[in-house]
């Protein structure tokens, strides 16, 4: 495997895990808002996907022929449907 498919799949492991770790603390808060800190964490996951998802566009063998293949081009539609619901999201008690 060469540097830049390690490098893809760091960067697109590394947003899952701060997706997770922030949808944890989001839980943990218990009805309050979710803090600052949360929101910018939400916003590096979603860059970090986005960088590792242009990545692998642009260098490797995008024929999606195999289940790896449409299976993280699913994955980065479902964090870009996220992310873009928490932006347009309207915030507690507005109309």
């Amino acid at each position: 495997m060469g540097v830049q498919q390690k490098l893809s799949a760091f960067l697109f492991q590394l947003s899952m895990f701060l997706l997770v770790s922030a949808s944890q603390e989001h839980k943990k808060a218990k009805g309050r808002h979710s803090s600052k800190k949360d929101h910018n964490i939400k916003k590096l996951a979603v860059l970090l996907a986005t960088a590792g998802a242009i990545m692998s566009i642009k260098s490797f063998n995008n024929s999606f022929s195999n289940n790896h293949q449409r299976l993280g081009v699913a994955l980065y539609c479902i964090i870009w449907a996220a992310s873009s619901s928490w932006y347009f999201s309207t915030t507690k008690g507005s109309k």
